[in-house]
């Protein structure tokens, strides 16, 4: 092969961190923050909030006594329509309190997590922030701001000047002083800076019934001032917001809700742990951990799969990085593996040109691997398809030699991973928390690329097939797929009911620049149908019932509405968003376009 140069913007050098250090993810944390993060910031499983510099906790004083999250049964945790806004809920006397953690962009610029405690109970509570700041440090009070002293950085600025001020070698110790009310007031000056001095401090604050208080972790640029807390976005805002920017990649409608809440959570959860990974380093080599190279490359396949190019392309880097310096073939079939699936939905031909070097390291480790071990077995047949996928890779570049000896050795393998099945995925979701994490976080790939294989099916050979996974479940009932990408074009599809008969409207928006021989099939719905035509309509046969299923199929689309449309994904459609019920053509096979409003 001859030498090309490096990746161009997949560089081989890792990109530089913070000079603070990364937090460990913890696991079954729920990410937060903002798009473009760099700076990641998790909240865990009973409401505390870690960044490199600071951990925060939140402890509530109730009619009844203190309560301290991480010792209550009584919490529970969800998000605020699917987005990353994590909402942690406490029963109290009188009702709930919920603690609120979010990303937000202050109006000065930078990074900041909002947190509020919203107080929906009918007494009054006292809210403890306790500050444990990373490395230990001495803290400062300047009005409504904690400051770390002497270093000019900002840890929290809450709306008002601390109540009382308390600070412990432990959290145990600085749980009991708060119980035994032996924090100490602002003025006294002198004993403030004593509990200051201590590893984890708490401030507390008065939020009565029917209010909320909001507080501000600065991560990057300068603080906001006190009085600008109430210009920052509120929850339902940035949730909205996520959700808009999630359906400018792809946004799906789909009849099991689960799927639908899991499919947008678990997105912005790789959105944002694609930053996290980059800022926290190279991967382990071959291990299933967070950072290890197996779920990295399925983290990118997923990512790409969804219309998150950039974030997969910054996965890619880490890598590539990992496999400058590793030995091992599970690398360098993760890597191919990935670096094919994101090729193919860019559509850039540059790619394979700058990975010509990285493509020859990967060959050669799977080449050795191959020739140690002649057991048939799921890994070996990865092998191969990773060389596959090598082979195309090669190919585009002009490499048309290596690319017919690759080829050879993959041994008429395809370059494809297998997804998992719809019923693995129901598997993975009933594993998941209630904010759609995981005890290990890139679980949530494997659920995106199951639910994407059972929306969409692009088979080496033969038609696009529409809704493989459908299952005797969703029967009689709407769906929508908006902007799913296919290779580097945008596949949007809608199911409706009419009695038994299902009608499918579809819809390909083809990429600029090229004219692929379309052809489409539902075999999951009607094995006879195909249509040739990048937009059209069609009412398909009846799907058979399967043995034991009972009765006729539940009908809830009964009324027809002129005119065809597949809402774009910008529309950001609900599931009651109206699509074409028209009386629709029957013939097998769709051969002229229609036109979509």
């Amino acid at each position: 092969m001859t030498q090309r140069r490096r990746f161009g913007p997949l560089s081989r050098r890792h990109p530089g961190t913070t000079s603070a250090p990364s937090p460990t993810r913890e696991p079954g944390a729920t990410a937060t923050g903002v798009l473009d993060a760099t700076v990641p910031v998790e909240v865990d499983a009973h409401g505390a909030v870690r960044t490199p510099t600071l951990t925060l906790r939140p402890w509530i004083g109730a009619e009844d006594r203190w309560h301290r999250l991480d010792d209550e049964v009584a919490v529970r945790q969800r998000l605020v329509a699917d987005a990353p806004v994590v909402e942690t809920l406490l029963r109290v006397p009188g009702g709930d309190v919920v603690w609120r953690v979010y990303g937000a962009r202050p109006a000065g610029g930078g990074e900041a997590v909002v947190v509020e405690l919203e107080n929906l109970s009918h007494t009054p509570v006292a809210l403890a922030l306790v500050l444990e700041p990373n490395p230990v440090s001495e803290l400062a009070f300047e009005g409504p701001a904690v400051w770390r002293a002497g270093a000019g950085a900002a840890l929290l600025v809450a709306p008002r000047t601390p109540s009382f001020v308390a600070g412990a070698a432990d959290l145990d110790a600085l749980f009991e002083l708060v119980v035994a009310e032996k924090a100490v007031e602002p003025g006294d000056d002198e004993a403030v800076a004593g509990h200051a001095r201590q590893p984890v401090v708490a401030v507390l604050h008065p939020v009565t019934h029917g209010t909320t208080f909001t507080a501000v972790v600065p991560l990057s640029g300068p603080p906001p001032a006190a009085g600008a807390l109430g210009g920052l976005p509120a929850a339902d805002v940035v949730a909205r917001g996520w959700r808009r920017q999630l359906g400018a990649a792809a946004l799906v409608e789909l009849p099991d809700v689960s799927w639908t809440a899991a499919v947008a959570a678990t997105r912005a959860q790789l959105v944002l742990g694609a930053g996290a990974v980059v800022a926290r380093g190279p991967v382990e080599p071959g291990t299933e951990s967070p950072g290890g190279a197996a779920a990295v490359g399925a983290a990118v396949r997923a990512l790409d799969g969804w219309g998150h190019h950039d974030e997969a392309a910054q996965l890619l880097v880490v890598l590539t990085a990992e496999l400058a310096t590793s030995h091992n073939p599970a690398v360098a079939a993760s890597f191919l593996a990935a670096l094919h699936g994101h090729w193919r939905a860019t559509g850039d031909v540059e790619l394979p040109r700058a990975a010509v070097d990285d493509l020859a390291r990967s060959v050669a480790l799977l080449d050795r691997a191959l020739r140690r071990d002649h057991v048939d077995s799921p890994t070996r047949r990865a092998r191969r398809s990773a060389l596959a996928a090598a082979g195309d890779l090669l190919a585009a570049a002009g490499q048309v030699d290596a690319a017919t000896a690759v080829r050879a050795l993959a041994a008429e393998a395809v370059p494809t991973v297998p997804a998992p099945a719809p019923d693995e995925v129901d598997v993975l979701l009933r594993g998941a928390s209630s904010t759609w994490t995981w005890p290990e976080p890139w679980l949530g790939a494997r659920a995106l690329l199951g639910v994407r294989a059972a929306l969409v099916a692009e088979p080496p050979e033969g038609p696009i097939e529409l809704l493989p996974g459908w299952r005797q479940a969703w029967r009689g009932t709407g769906l929508e797929v908006h902007g799913l990408p296919v290779g580097p074009h945008r596949l949007s599809y809608a199911l409706r009911w009419h009695g038994e008969r299902p009608a499918l409207l579809w819809e390909m928006e083809v990429a600029a620049g090229t004219a692929p021989r379309l052809v489409f099939s539902a075999p999951a719905l009607d094995p006879s149908w195909r249509a040739v035509t990048a937009r059209g309509e069609a009412l398909l046969e009846a799907p058979p019932l399967e043995p034991g299923d009972g009765g006729p199929p539940r009908v809830l689309d009964v009324e027809p509405e002129p005119g065809p449309t597949l809402a774009p994904p910008s529309t950001s459609p609900s599931a009651d968003t109206p699509v074409d019920e028209a009386p629709v053509d029957e013939a097998p096979v769709d051969e002229g376009p229609d036109e979509f409003s």
